[in-house]
């Protein structure tokens, strides 16, 4: 099986007639492959009602022929992946505000991967990771450039649209998957390749 797991930004491409507002760039999606599109923003009541309905009707109906569907995480998986980021993401500035460590403040939000790869260890019996990196904007100076190539600095593997860090903690969903790639005894089988 397939999945696809798209953000409400990348879930307009396939509703036409929808707009999902935002201001960030617009991504190119690769054409539909026979595929289920997971989409997770199911606390969004727009996402609920002006986009991922139309999905829902148009690639789970009878009449249907593209070979994609559409699956929606559930609530309940939705809200403890939340939850793991939150109290992961406060764990880590407590404790490097009591280290003394500079003062690092992560975004509330997790990102994309971090729902697909919550949901991916739910129903895979193995996961690898490819490309993730801890993508922060300072990484396309040219020092930092000097030691990866322009595929390996990409943000998104699927298209070149520019970075944006301000909704999302990169390096903290990085090293929150390293961190589960070698719990011991979590009885994940995650593997990270780089």
């Amino acid at each position: 099986t397939t999945f696809d797991v798209i953000n409400l930004q990348h879930s307009k491409g396939f509703t036409p007639r929808v707009r999902a507002g935002g201001n960030d760039a617009e991504s190119i999606r690769a054409p539909l492959r026979n595929s289920t599109l997971v989409v997770f923003e199911i606390i969004n009541p727009f996402a609920r009602h002006h986009v991922y309905a139309p999905l829902l009707r148009r690639f789970n109906s009878k009449t249907s022929t593209s070979g994609t569907r559409v699956a929606v995480l559930s609530p309940e998986l939705v809200m403890h992946t939340h939850r793991l980021w939150f109290a992961t993401k406060t764990a880590v500035e407590i404790a490097s505000h009591e280290a003394k460590f500079s003062a690092q403040h992560y975004m509330l939000k997790p990102m994309s991967g971090f729902f697909a790869t919550t949901f991916s260890l739910q129903v895979c019996k193995s996961v690898t990771l490819f490309g993730f990196s801890s993508y922060h904007p300072k990484h396309e100076d040219a020092s930092f450039s000097s030691m990866y190539t322009p595929e390996q600095m990409r943000y998104h593997y699927f298209d070149s649209v520019a970075g944006v860090t301000r909704h999302h903690s990169f390096d903290l969903a990085y090293e929150m998957f390293h961190q589960m790639s070698l719990w011991p005894c979590s009885n994940l089988n995650l593997t990270i390749v780089s």
